[in-house]
């Protein structure tokens, strides 16, 4: 039995990475037949806001760019999620592994594709595409990062992984929402720009809509935290307090639960990519608040997925945004789910992990 090994952030405290990891597992053991032992792999990322639980984790050490955390595998499936990043402890992503490997859409995440001073970081990143027997990226910013870095070869850009997850029904989710009215529910999960000051006037009208919505009686309000790396606990207790006919829910659930959270609203207004995949991958609308721009890529990891499959109605930033009341009240009225994205997203990551998986030599039909 083949022992392939899963390297990814999958030690963190973050759903999105979470259900990447579980996500691409699931596709791979379908494939390979249930025919190989699963190794799951995270690097030792030294900065104390990853909150690592390695339970069922193996440890890699930041500094292994030799690769010897895959002695003893055969073969290897890298990320998908933000891992082309040249920072400390990232090293290892980008390790001379000898193992047969593949990228599972990987994502590059505001790293630009010109400075000349990461010419060392560009000459890792053509090096380890030029060993891989599968590259696939998860946006055309990525692509064209991997291009400039020389690359020439096969290079596949692929939808998140997270949107083929399967989870069975989870009654503690329904516990937790304990939906009380027949209003639309709507949920709000929001990240750090909430404290930033210019990003204050925004805010303020945009939960002072929501507060009003819910005061009416035209909606049902929860605040939940979509992780726990940046502080989303904390988030959701400070967006609450200024909505009183809001509650928080969530905060101790965890990651799959939070995926499926997300999938019992009726509009999810939320700040993190793998939050609105959530919603995206459950048909259920949302408003998506975008803090990833970049002035370095001219894009950010939430526009380029809106963009690429025209959702920019679902689309907002408080950082470059007017009227957050309108665009809100606007979601609210077409609540209209993108099937039909969804469906082709999902098609094409089939198409994916046949390929990788055959790739790697670990298809159950041998192709």
């Amino acid at each position: 039995m083949p022992r392939v090994g899963f390297l990814g952030a999958y030690s963190i405290d973050n759903t999105g990475d979470a259900i990447v990891g579980l996500a691409t597992r699931q596709q791979v053991r379908a494939r390979a037949g249930g025919s190989c032992e699963e190794v799951v792999l995270a690097i030792d990322l030294p900065h104390g806001l990853w909150r690592h639980d390695w339970k069922g984790v193996h440890r890699v050490a930041p500094d292994d760019r030799a690769g010897n955390f895959a002695a003893g595998l055969d073969a290897l499936v890298v990320g998908g999620g933000g891992i082309l990043m040249p920072l400390p402890g990232f090293g290892p992503f980008l390790a001379d592994v000898r193992v047969p490997t593949a990228w599972n859409g990987v994502c590059s995440q505001s790293t630009p594709a010109f400075d000349p001073s990461l010419a060392e970081f560009y000459a890792d990143v053509k090096k380890t595409c030029e060993r891989l027997r599968y590259v696939s990226v998860r946006n055309a910013t990525t692509a064209r990062l991997v291009r400039r870095a020389g690359y020439t070869g096969p290079l596949e850009i692929v939808p998140d992984a997270s949107l083929v997850f399967e989870a069975p029904p989870d009654p503690a989710v329904d516990a937790e929402l304990a939906r009380a009215t027949g209003k639309p529910l709507v949920g709000v999960s929001l990240g750090n720009s909430l404290r930033d000051d210019r990003c204050m006037r925004y805010y303020r009208e945009l939960l002072g809509e929501l507060e009003r919505l819910a005061a009416a009686g035209e909606i049902e309000l929860v605040v939940f935290p979509f992780g726990r790396i940046y502080g989303d606990v904390e988030l959701a207790k400070l967006a609450a307090s200024v909505m009183p006919h809001a509650r928080v829910v969530g905060a101790a659930l965890e990651a799959a639960q939070t995926w499926q959270l997300v999938g019992k609203l009726d509009l999810c207004v939320c700040a993190r990519l793998h939050a609105a995949l959530a919603a995206y991958a459950q048909k259920v609308p949302f408003l998506v608040l975008d803090e990833y721009l970049s002035d370095t890529t001219g894009t950010s990891k939430i526009r380029d997925f809106v963009v690429e499959r025209d959702l920019q109605a679902s689309y907002a930033s408080p950082y470059v945004g007017a009227s957050p009341a309108a665009r809100l009240r606007l979601a609210l009225a077409q609540r209209t789910p993108a099937a039909a994205q969804l469906a082709a997203d999902r098609a094409a990551l089939a198409m994916h992990f046949d390929r990788l998986v055959a790739a790697l030599g670990l298809s159950s039909t041998g192709g």
